[in-house]
């Protein structure tokens, strides 16, 4: 992994720190609608604002294809249903316990996650994974469960309902976000879905009259909401799209587990909540889990990941593999992304709907339908030629040019080798 991504992460975890208390805050002062609604569409609106200038040919692409925009309003229900939930749990619970959804969340969003991507399988079937997680997941969940809470048990009790709720949706949303994101950037469907949830909350509030409620309200305090808003979707919402865009689920989940130590930390600070001595080794159980689990990660780091390049997405290359009498892999695209130091990066083929399928179906971030254009725009160390033999020296000499050190043929001639003479 980059370093850039572990930046992020670390960001991440420290803003959404701040976060919880800044919503817990809110959560107290605003009835859950209209909190909801002026948060999203003032996040929204801003998101939207910079779109417009910087990502209007990404806009275009949504307009022309109804399967995305039936993607972000499903999304952007999802979104709303989880932070109803996720509000009102706050609401009745802390800044502390209000983080359980992302600990809850870890297990349940990995296995949707690895049933549905193969990238995130081969992530979570490692052993240091595994054992780093569960040492995590555990070590989260003593940290919030020797929480000090003032209010009533029972009240308690009915927060951490809306919670449970709440991350059984989120992991739901995750996997939709993850396929949204091979076709846009994070910050596009960030926009799209906070707009969208805030004019479903502001549609619910204005008709159930609670709208209204906001007249009692100080200017000051709406003011305070909108900034909070604002504040909630760039960590809350784009970052954390962003994370799953390049990370993944799995990894996304992981970091969720270290949020709690960060807001208990921030949440001592600005809201006066206490850390027990309990939580203090909770968090470094915590903290050790989570390295454990990247241990992989780092170590796969000194080996080259190769960026794979796969020109003709016919049966070799991509369809064999759906035959359910083999038993064994035979496609270019799944050999390499079963191979723990590759990952095809990207894909071509004259046939533009073919070219969306395989992208789609096996989470592959680029596609083309003209090669050249694919190795202008990327820098690739293998490049698979799947096409057929009559065109193989043309696609050799332009990988040569373009510096590709390795190109696999799916078939050899004499007369190729001939007529490339001069590249070999």
């Amino acid at each position: 992994m980059e370093r850039n991504d572990y930046l992020t992460r670390i960001f991440y975890i420290v803003l959404m720190g701040f976060g919880f208390p800044i919503m817990r805050y809110m959560s107290i002062h605003f009835d859950t609608l209209n909190n909801n609604a002026i948060r999203f569409l003032s996040g929204g609106i801003f998101f939207c604002i910079i779109c417009l200038f910087k990502f209007r040919e990404e806009i275009k692409t949504i307009l022309k294809d109804y399967k995305i925009v039936l993607s972000l309003f499903l999304l952007a229900i999802f979104m709303t249903a989880n932070m109803f939930l996720f509000i009102n749990g706050l609401k009745y619970t802390s800044a502390i316990s209000g983080s359980i959804f992302g600990i809850l969340a870890m297990p349940l969003g990995i296995i949707f996650a690895s049933v549905f991507y193969s990238d995130e399988r081969k992530i979570v079937t490692n052993k240091r994974f595994i054992h780093g997680a569960i040492i995590a997941f555990l070590g989260s969940l003593f940290f919030v469960l020797n929480s000090h809470h003032s209010n009533g048990n029972e009240i308690i009790h009915i927060g951490y309902i809306y919670l449970t709720c709440a991350i059984i949706i989120q992991s739901i949303q995750n996997l939709i976000v993850k396929k949204l994101a091979l076709n846009l950037p994070a910050i596009v469907i960030s926009a799209s879905t906070a707009t969208l949830s805030g004019i479903i909350f502001l549609t619910i509030a204005i008709y159930t009259n609670t709208f209204n409620n906001l007249r009692e309200v100080p200017f000051t305090l709406i003011t305070g909401l909108i900034f909070a808003g604002i504040y909630g979707m760039l960590t809350g919402m784009l970052m954390a799209f962003y994370i799953l865009k390049k990370q993944g689920v799995a990894i996304f989940n992981m970091t969720q587990l270290l949020i709690p130590i960060s807001t208990g930390i921030i949440g001592y600070i600005t809201l006066g909540e206490t850390i027990s001595i309990m939580q203090m080794i909770s968090g470094v159980i915590v903290i050790f889990g989570c390295i454990l689990a990247s241990k992989r990660e780092h170590t796969m780091r000194t080996k080259k990941m190769y960026s794979i390049g796969v020109i003709g997405l016919g049966q070799i290359a991509y369809s064999i593999d759906n035959d359910p009498n083999r038993t064994i892999i035979w496609s270019h695209i799944k050999a390499y992304n079963n191979t723990d130091n590759s990952k095809v990066t990207c894909i071509c083929d004259t046939n533009q709907d073919l070219v969306n399928q395989v992208k789609n179906e096996c989470n592959i971030e680029n596609a083309y339908i003209d090669y050249d254009s694919m190795l202008l725009n990327h820098k690739l160390d293998i490049i698979s030629i799947c096409t057929p033999i009559s065109t193989h020296v043309d696609i050799i000499k332009k990988c040569v040019d373009a510096g590709v050190k390795k190109n696999f043929l799916r078939k050899i001639s004499i007369i190729l080798i001939k007529r490339s003479s001069i590249y070999c």
